[in-house]
């Protein structure tokens, strides 16, 4: 964990501060640049979403939803 933190500050994707109780907590805070990146994200989800769900009514998207969910805890992964 700590590696993947050092590359994210690196990146400048968050900054590191050390704790000013206890040196031994750092806290993350993001910053713009990763803030712009998620909200990038968040736009292309949306958009490859709409893109794959067109067509389908929206009970058939719940039923796609439920099945999908019913898929990841077959396999462990919880969101």
């Amino acid at each position: 964990m700590t590696e993947m933190i050092k590359r994210l500050e690196k990146k400048g994707f968050v900054t590191c501060t050390t704790s000013t109780i206890d040196r031994r907590y750092k806290k993350l805070s993001c910053t713009k640049r990763s803030r712009n990146l998620y909200l990038e994200l968040a736009q292309a989800d949306e958009a490859i979403t709409k893109t794959l769900c067109a067509g389908l009514s929206a009970e058939e998207q719940a039923e796609l939803i439920r099945f999908t969910d019913c898929m990841l805890d077959n396999i462990g992964y919880h969101l």
